[in-house]
């Protein structure tokens, strides 16, 4: 079994509005995403693979970097250090499915993939093997965040 840390991703939000009155907002959450550019992309399609680490940087140091989250991204003295550790061999995205559980039974599609042992936050285990901990460690993030030197941590 070969385990690999990869940066957590948080998946983008698409409001997509439906046309019939009232107007309103159904959220379409592409999270299966990572799980199928690490599974398939990197492994398992026949021919023009990208290379892991490839897949790895464009997930983490790569999207941080777009959205301004410059304290994140990378594993270094004075970045924020959310992971996710995966199983690459057991790395797995299956078709999505419909659930009713936001409020107002409204619905939303989601998918259950296969292959993470553990995503840490703020160095608290938040799933292990696929399950929420209980732990809530996260915080929300507003705007712009800039890394903090190995020197300003010293001085800290």
């Amino acid at each position: 079994m070969r385990m690999l840390l990869v940066g957590l991703m948080a998946c983008a939000l698409h409001p997509v509005s439906r046309a019939s009155p009232p107007i309103d907002v159904t959220i379409l959450c592409d999270a299966g995403y990572p799980t199928f550019l690490l599974s398939y992309w990197t492994r398992d399609r026949p021919s023009g693979r990208v290379s892991l680490p490839w897949a790895i940087k464009a997930l983490t140091q790569d999207t941080a970097r777009a959205v301004g989250l410059h304290d994140r991204g990378i594993l270094a003295v004075g970045y924020k250090a959310d992971l996710n550790i995966i199983d690459y061999e057991r790395m797995n995205v299956y078709r999505p499915y419909i659930t009713s559980d936001l409020p107002g039974g409204g619905s939303r599609l989601v998918d259950d993939p296969d292959g993470y042992v553990a995503t840490i936050v703020s160095g608290k285990t938040v799933y292990s093997h696929g399950k929420p901990t209980g732990e809530l460690p996260g915080k929300l993030v507003r705007g712009r965040q800039e890394a903090r030197s190995a020197l300003a941590l010293q001085a800290s």
